[in-house]
């Protein structure tokens, strides 16, 4: 029982170690995670360039708003 254990261990370590050295890709799968990437990148800068701007008008607003004390 022992000695199965220890073969199946190092048969699945051996898989591991060689799907490491030479992964394998599936074209689909690879062409949707490079799509979902460029979709959180593209989202990600539309928010940079949103919150810049926001962050333009409130320091502009409050340049020009008059103080009220």
């Amino acid at each position: 029982m022992v000695l199965d254990i220890k073969k199946q261990y190092q048969l699945v370590s051996a898989e591991l170690s060689s799907l490491k050295q030479h992964p394998v890709t599936d074209s689909k799968e690879f062409a949707a995670l490079k799509t979902k990437l460029d979709n959180s990148h593209n989202e990600r800068d539309g928010a940079k360039k949103t919150t810049e701007r926001s962050r333009q008008a409130l320091s502009k607003s409050c340049r020009s708003a008059p103080y009220d004390r």
